[in-house]
């Protein structure tokens, strides 16, 4: 044992980081995770080395680019995707048609009442001659499709189907939103007078305008944009809460809302809208699964039903291989279409002026 050695214990005898990994592990592979393993006694162990033998600086060797080889990292990283506000939110579900669920359906509407009666005595007719208005609010079903697949070659350079999970329920997750938000415009919820307000300028004063808007509904919850909500966040003195679990059943309760949720796409929405303040009857919105053959020869194609938690709701995934290309194919699958329903039920938040 050396000098070095003996000074510092911890430091492991030569033989027993390079040397022996070179004659134990007979694999290009096990050579590879032990020296992953023991990479910084293994470096300090050669950094002594050359300190010990100092030798003089020569140039450096030329190596080809093809002999010097990197490894891929477990997992992948995905950039921040957006935020998405549960469905139930801000609109209630209906199923759609179970034997055809493209089908257009239509929820009633029951916009007037009979006329109440009031005189001094009995009326002369329990059975007038008026009778209530009742409409309908169509919904147009659209099929949402997320595929994903890894080949035989993205497999054997190290791709595995989880590294694309991320990115591609962000984009599925982005489609549903975009559709769902598109019926809040100023246009469909003109029966309330839209919040006009800058990012910069949001507060709780219009926290309570929104409420007074809201005033005949049981009801309250808002979906903001995050610049908005971080103007009602982290502010000590009210004593609220932190705001973690923003997005669990109940969103994140305050200050007489029901819940308040972020959202940070509102691309789908009216020009200038950020925000909604609502009974989630505001919106209506049918959804359902896709429909598969029954029997499937082989068993090619495995279904099944998962939630989605970035929405709150339930969809498909299927996974299937192609033999003939070795290809491993996965997709999310959901059939959903949205419509306003109650239009006094919804105030609009805008930036600037909506449309």
């Amino acid at each position: 044992m050396n000098l070095v050695e003996l000074l510092d214990p911890q430091t492991p005898p030569r033989s027993e980081i390079l040397a022996n990994i070179y004659s134990t592990h007979k694999t290009a592979k096990a050579r590879h995770a032990a020296l992953a393993q023991n990479y910084e006694r293994a470096l300090t162990q050669a950094l002594q080395k050359d300190a010990r033998e100092r030798q003089p600086v020569f140039a450096s060797n030329t190596y080809s680019g093809t002999l010097v080889t990197s490894f891929l990292m477990d997992g992948s990283v995905t950039p921040l995707q957006n935020k998405w506000a549960f469905l139930r939110a801000y609109s209630i579900a209906k199923d759609t048609d179970p034997y055809k669920p493209l089908a257009t359906g239509e929820l009633k509407y029951t916009t007037g009442g009979e006329p109440t009666q009031i005189a001094g005595t009995a009326p002369t007719t329990f059975e007038p001659a008026t009778g209530s208005t009742v409409g309908a609010i169509t919904i147009v079903p659209q099929w949402f499709n997320q595929p994903m697949r890894v080949s035989a070659n993205d497999l054997n350079s190290g791709l595995r189907l989880d590294d694309l999970r991320e990115k591609n329920l962000a984009m599925f997750a982005d489609a549903v939103t975009v559709a769902a938000t598109a019926p809040i415009t100023a246009a469909n919820f003109s029966a309330q007078t839209p919040l006009i307000q800058t990012f910069g300028g949001f507060g709780f004063s219009d926290l309570a305008t929104l409420q007074g808007q809201l005033q005949k509904s049981p009801i309250k919850n808002a979906i903001l944009n995050g610049n908005y909500l971080a103007r009602i966040l982290n502010q000590p003195g009210f004593f609220q809460k932190t705001g973690t679990d923003m997005e669990d059943a109940g969103g994140y309760q305050a200050f007489g809302w029901n819940g308040i949720y972020e959202a940070s796409n509102w691309t789908g929405a009216g020009n200038n809208v950020n925000g909604f303040a609502c009974n989630p009857q505001a919106i209506v919105r049918a959804t359902g699964l896709p429909l598969n053959p029954t029997n499937i020869p082989g068993g090619t194609l495995n279904s099944t039903m998962l939630d989605l938690p970035a929405l709150g709701i339930a969809v498909q995934f299927n996974l299937w291989f192609s033999l003939s290309t070795r290809t491993l194919f996965a997709s999310w699958d959901l059939i959903a279409g949205f419509a306003a329903g109650d239009t006094t039920a919804g105030v609009v938040v805008a930036v600037g002026t909506p449309s």
